[in-house]
């Protein structure tokens, strides 16, 4: 075997651990995954670092807290003086590339330094234009053609939201490196809107209502707007198309991994697949992943392939973060790993249990600008929830902090505490261990200004609902 493995971290935007087969969801939706995870390393409880997709993106490339790295929000950009994955692995003789169809890998970001090549493919107009209001915006006449072949086309599931164009240039990048490579996927085809292709909504329905299910959770979409047609589609016809998407994207992975096998390109691969967050689904009144620490939201799906280092069948119970991919990933690299940040990391390829107390930090900030939404009691609802706070989640426990100092303990799942003493112990226990983990954070500031990030880029961001 060659001193260094070839790196694929495949990202599958908006995922949720709990419609993987691996973590025990009875439809068949990742007969892919779970190969993958009955030959690897799945761990139980993954926990993401931020719920939405910049300052998550942004702790897996760094390998640090969102108060670390300094993206909570567009338009931070990532100081010049934190180091990326791509930098590190560079520096061994890695040839990098970053490919996928999310707009916060645009290089205004600084995510994506150090990266040999980084290729957006993505389609563009798959969402309608959304207002401030959460609304359906007007569409330009210039803009009908795009929109009428990209937004409709998938509406009706006769085209992806570019899974399948990714797959070719990540098989083209793996053929053409002549020395070892880190690839960087993100697929959006679990993203809302859930306009899985046609093949898979008729399988996940199981009827010829599968035909018609795209438009009518389009006509919610173009009523109200991305956030608040999550709420009003009906909830069978949201999770079938929701299944859909996660069904389509583990195909499209299983069709990656089989042409790298052709090309000779996963002999000395470790494969990684993991999502950036999950999505809320009515929990708590809530759609997508707007606000919040919700269990489907910050906890994730992390599957390792890795035959060289990783025996076949490998659970791992106790709690990890996304982090710990980034410090594993440089370690068998052989290459400088990131500063460890407030706390070390778990070395994921290393043989041994985790231990039973340890936590995992997330981390939220109040959005500075409004929620969108056409509905007024939903974007209410947001703004309620939406509460700057940190959570530590233990293998049993779940805590929040919250800005003004409140704290919230809870079981998990959930359920009653043993009893009243046994609650203020574990609350006082880990109410030390946020103070502790506080106190090692050393912030970092973004700088950039809404003025200076490029109007293609803010364009798509308020297309899929981020403001």
């Amino acid at each position: 075997m060659v001193r260094h493995p070839n790196i694929l971290w495949l990202v599958v935007d908006a995922l949720r651990f709990d419609r993987c087969g691996c973590y025990g969801y009875p439809k068949q939706t990742t007969p892919t995954l779970d190969r993958l995870a009955a030959e690897g390393l799945r761990a139980n409880i993954a926990i993401a670092q931020g719920g939405y997709s910049l300052p998550s993106y942004a702790t897996m490339l760094t390998g640090l807290y969102p108060t670390e790295h300094g993206l909570f929000r567009y338009p931070a950009q990532l100081p010049a003086d934190l180091p990326t994955l791509a930098e590190k692995l560079g520096a061994v003789g890695y040839r990098s590339a970053c490919i996928g169809g999310n707009p916060f890998f645009n290089e205004f970001f600084g995510i994506t330094r150090g990266f040999d090549s980084v290729q957006m493919y993505e389609r563009i107009n798959i969402a309608p234009p959304i207002s401030e209001d959460g609304a359906l915006a007007s569409i330009e006449p210039r803009q009908w053609p795009s929109f009428l072949a990209n937004c409709g086309l998938s509406c009706l599931g006769l085209r992806d939201k570019g899974g399948a164009g990714i797959n070719r240039l990540v098989e083209q990048f793996a053929t053409a490196s002549d020395s070892q490579w880190f690839c960087f996927i993100h697929y959006m085809e679990v993203h809302s809107p859930y306009w899985p292709p046609l093949r898979h909504r008729l399988a996940q329905q199981e009827s010829l209502t599968g035909l018609l299910s795209g438009v009518r959770y389009a006509r919610h979409v173009f009523d109200d707007g991305l956030t608040a047609a999550a709420g009003r589609a009906p909830m069978r016809l949201r999770s079938d198309l929701y299944d859909g998407g996660v069904a389509y994207t583990d195909e499209l992975i299983g069709r990656l991994l089989r042409s790298l096998y052709r090309r000779g390109q996963l002999n000395n691969t470790v494969v990684v697949v993991c999502s950036d967050h999950g999505e809320m689904m009515g929990e708590e009144g809530l759609f997508r992943h707007e606000v919040g620490f919700g269990e489907t939201l910050v906890r994730v799906p992390l599957v390792i392939w890795a035959p060289d280092y990783i025996a076949p069948g490998r659970v791992d119970e106790g709690v990890v973060e996304l982090r710990d991919v980034t410090h594993s990933l440089t370690g068998v690299a052989e290459a400088d790993g990131p500063a460890a940040g407030a706390r070390e990391p778990h070395v994921l390829f290393a043989d041994g249990e985790i231990d039973p107390e340890r936590v995992a930090l997330s981390e939220w900030v109040r959005s500075d600008v409004p929620h969108i939404s056409a509905n007024s009691d939903y974007r209410a609802l947001m703004e309620e929830k939406d509460r700057t706070a940190r959570l530590l989640r233990h293998r049993d426990w779940q805590f929040i902090e919250y800005e003004d100092g409140e704290q919230v303990l809870e079981r998990m799942p959930p359920a009653a505490p043993a009893d009243a003493e046994d609650y203020e112990r574990r609350l006082e226990w880990f109410g030390d261990r946020m103070a502790e983990t506080v106190a090692n954070l050393q912030p970092a500031s973004g700088t950039g200004s809404a003025e200076e990030m490029p109007a293609e880029v803010a364009g798509r961001l308020r297309q899929l609902g981020y403001f």
